[in-house]
């Protein structure tokens, strides 16, 4: 069974079968919506009830030539702020280990 690995968007490998992003809502369309972390965008099948602006963990599994939502979870600024700092700390450490 294959786990969820985080990425950033601009990470992305078309390969990896199940991805965890965090990012903010940019837009929702029809049957999906587009995220953005830092910059950079990805569109991800699924309409999960959330809004335009809102900030998103989401978890997804590639179908086909893109990935759909399996589910998600409203997050904070503040706890986006946080994972942030928690991932440049772990980033820090894992060069030392």
């Amino acid at each position: 069974m294959d786990k969820y690995e985080y990425k950033q968007i601009k990470e992305i490998d078309p390969q990896t079968p199940k991805i965890c992003l965090v990012g903010k809502v940019k837009k929702k369309l029809e049957d999906s919506l587009i995220i953005e972390d830092e910059g950079t965008e990805v569109e991800l099948e699924g309409q999960p009830e959330i809004e335009e602006g809102e900030f998103i963990r989401v978890f997804c599994s590639r179908k086909n030539d893109h990935f759909k939502i399996d589910f998600f979870q409203k997050i904070t600024e503040e706890e986006l702020n946080l994972f942030k700092r928690f991932l440049s700390l772990y980033k820090m450490v894992e060069e030392y280990v």
